[in-house]
């Protein structure tokens, strides 16, 4: 096993190599996105209005929102075009983590965290419209660049303010980098007992970044851009100050307790907290410990501090969202760092820092049966995860996912080689389980919804038929489904429950066909075609 290993370390690895695991990868991504069917994710009809420009300046994506803006130009062919640029993006994406794996382990591993990365569970995000894809580019050259420039100096700091704000304009939860780095820079001013100087430095490059996300959004959306928390955000922060004035809510009362938010928050960090540790083995834990204790090497160190400021503070948002009128106190949501996390085992394997097999193996075990005894009554599991998601739909427990460590410091008994082949294997078996179960959810979404199926022939015949176009839907979701297919500018949408014939006289006036969703009910004479279970129509002219 050992001479397997010698000669797998010796491989010649090339950029031919990573550029066909690359280009694999991306053509994989490309048939992913052909075959994923028109599913309809809540927020993806938020990010498309903005990209079409019907809600500018109301969410805070100002970036994301203008790089993808041409998308609106391939007409009925925009959500193909949408997901290809995510794919494109995907490219970059493993490009940087080529770029961050070569300087952290020999070539050979770097090859292999580029398939895991191209093969796994972020290549599921470029089948959503949503910005997840671009948040991750944007970290990755964030850590990237710790790997090679000098973080010493001025011009690195201004590159890291730009990087930062641009990830703020992309999703607000960026928010959580900038304060890692901001955190990494305090550190090093207390270990090196230069704190003023480094605090000088956190506070202009926090207050840097500010000032250009508030100018920048400033330059794309007028006054929307002074709002520290986007149109959007703020309006809910405007609805959580009702509720707790007592305006009735959706949430019990006794959620907005002080000390209900505190256990809240304290069952998010133990969940996001335990999943990590099971995901990539507790050597996460002792690598951890060691770069802290040693703080030799600024990537590690500056990676320490945005994988944990990425937890803790998403564990922090999905507590205080409660605030928000959102029930987001009953879930994870690990999509914010879990890239990041993907990215542990080529830190930790750089040096192969593994602590006294003792102590791993007893850290080992105690995980395991921490996960086992609390599991039910403390872990909220994720489910808007592409990778963890898969032990909640495979109703696995959590605890199995953390054997491979207790294998790991099992093998740490013999060599330390076998251990860090282990901790390769596991990953690939990761990997292997993460492609089974989606190929398992594509076949459970291989029914698209009707009203997407009715949608596709309606929109066909309206271009032929209609030159102004009336939908009346009295249930949002009904509305959201039609509008997201059918951007047409000629097309109005309406919310009536009842269609009368004094309403039909008035809407005849002024459009050639009017369509009526499953919601809207029709008023006994008026003459409507049923075109099938989703929809009736009325032509006027």
């Amino acid at each position: 096993m050992n001479q397997l290993l010698d000669r797998f370390e010796r491989l010649k690895i090339t950029w031919s190599d990573i550029s066909a695991v690359i280009a694999i990868s991306m053509i994989l991504a490309f048939i992913r996105v052909r075959e994923q069917l028109p599913q309809l994710y809540p927020d993806e009809f938020l990010y498309v209005s903005a990209i079409r420009g019907d809600n500018n300046g109301e969410l805070p994506n100002y970036f994301y929102t203008m790089l993808y803006k041409p998308t609106a130009l391939c007409g009925n062919a925009f959500y193909e075009c949408t997901r290809g640029l995510n794919v494109l993006f995907f490219g970059v994406l493993l490009v940087l983590t080529f770029l961050i794996a070569r300087k952290l382990v020999l070539l050979p591993y770097a090859l292999l965290f580029v398939a895991f990365i191209g093969l796994g569970p972020l290549s599921g995000f470029t089948t959503l419209l949503t910005p997840e894809t671009l948040f991750f580019v944007l970290t990755f050259a964030v850590i990237a660049m710790f790997l090679y420039f000098d973080s010493a100096t001025l011009s690195f700091w201004l590159g890291q303010a730009l990087l930062n704000s641009l990830m703020l304009l992309t999703k607000p939860h960026g928010v959580f980098v900038t304060l890692g780095l901001v955190g990494y820079l305090v550190y090093l001013g207390i270990r090196s007992k230069r704190f003023r100087f480094y605090s000088l430095r956190a506070t202009s490059f926090f207050v840097g970044t500010y000032a250009l996300v508030v100018l920048i959004r400033f330059g794309l959306s007028g006054n929307f851009g002074l709002n520290p928390l986007g149109a959007r955000y703020s309006g809910a922060v405007i609805r959580s100050g009702e509720t707790l004035a007592g305006t009735p809510s959706t949430l019990d009362s006794s959620y907005f307790e002080p000390l209900n938010l505190l256990w809240s928050f304290v069952q998010q960090l133990v969940s996001h907290t335990s999943i990590g540790l099971a995901m990539v083995s507790v050597g996460l834990l002792f690598y951890v410990i060691h770069t802290l204790k040693t703080a030799d090497d600024s990537a590690e160190l500056a990676y320490v501090f945005v994988l944990g400021t990425l937890i803790v503070g998403t564990a922090v948002f999905s507590s205080v969202s409660v605030f928000w009128n959102e029930l987001l106190q009953i879930r994870l949501m690990p999509r914010y760092y879990e890239h990041v996390l993907l990215l542990a085992p080529i830190f930790f394997l750089r040096k192969n820092v593994f602590p006294d097999k003792w102590r791993y193996l007893a850290a080992s075990v105690f995980i395991i049966v921490v996960l086992v005894v609390i599991q039910d009554r403390y872990i909220i599991f994720p489910f808007d995860s592409y990778f963890l998601g898969i032990w909640v739909s495979l109703k696995l427990p959590l605890a199995v996912i953390a054997l491979p460590s207790l294998v790991i410091g099992l093998l740490l008994f013999k060599s330390k080689e076998l251990a860090k082949l282990a901790t390769v294997g596991s990953l690939l078996v990761l990997l292997i389980v993460f492609n089974f179960h989606y190929q398992l959810s594509a076949r459970q979404f291989s029914a698209t919804p009707q009203v997407v199926l009715d949608t596709y022939e309606l929109r066909e015949f309206l271009s032929n038929a209609s030159d102004k176009t009336l939908f009346l839907a009295s249930d949002q979701n009904d509305y959201n489904r039609v509008k997201f297919w059918i951007p047409d500018g000629s097309t109005t949408f309406m919310n009536d429950k009842l269609l009368t014939e004094e309403d039909l006289a008035t809407y005849s006036q002024e459009y050639d066909v009017i369509v009526i969703l499953e919601s809207t009910e029709i008023e006994s004479g008026i003459d409507a075609t049923p075109m099938n279970a989703s929809f009736s129509l009325i032509v006027t002219s």
